[in-house]
């Protein structure tokens, strides 16, 4: 008999593509096919979990100081240029303006503030209105 946790799995596997996306862009060399692929699957799981994508891009991708910073920006640049890639990241922002359009701004300011992790959650403090307001404000 076999025990299938689909839960884990699909985390490891997010956690697992944006690691592989940041490993190919965060390095001296021109970025290859291989690099291409590992970054559409980065951009799959966030069309298909926004949120969860977007804590995986922020800690492996966006929100992490990268060894070599101008050989990332010129490899995303290159990456981020490829047809296939301008269509996932349209399809990204389209899905979040449609499902998440009203929640949107305060999902980015828990993602951008590390208030979740992908490895364990903090203890909230809680979000009463005003707080609301603020961010939305912002």
């Amino acid at each position: 008999m076999e025990i299938i946790s689909g839960g884990i799995d699909r985390f490891e596997r997010i956690k697992r593509n944006a690691y592989w996306a940041n490993v190919h862009l965060d390095t001296s060399l021109q970025p290859e096919f291989d690099d291409v692929n590992d970054y559409k699957a980065h951009l799959n799981d966030r069309i298909k979990n926004p949120t969860i994508g977007a804590l995986a891009d922020h800690k492996y991708i966006s929100g992490k100081s990268h060894n070599y910073s101008f050989d990332f920006y010129q490899n995303k640049k290159i990456i981020d240029a490829t047809p296939e890639i301008r269509k996932l990241k349209q399809d990204l922002t389209n899905k979040i303006q449609e499902f998440h359009s009203k929640s949107r701004k305060i999902r980015e300011h828990i993602v951008a503030s590390d208030r979740l992790d992908l490895d364990f959650v903090k203890k909230s403090k809680g979000y009463k209105f005003i707080d609301k307001l603020k961010i939305f404000f912002k």
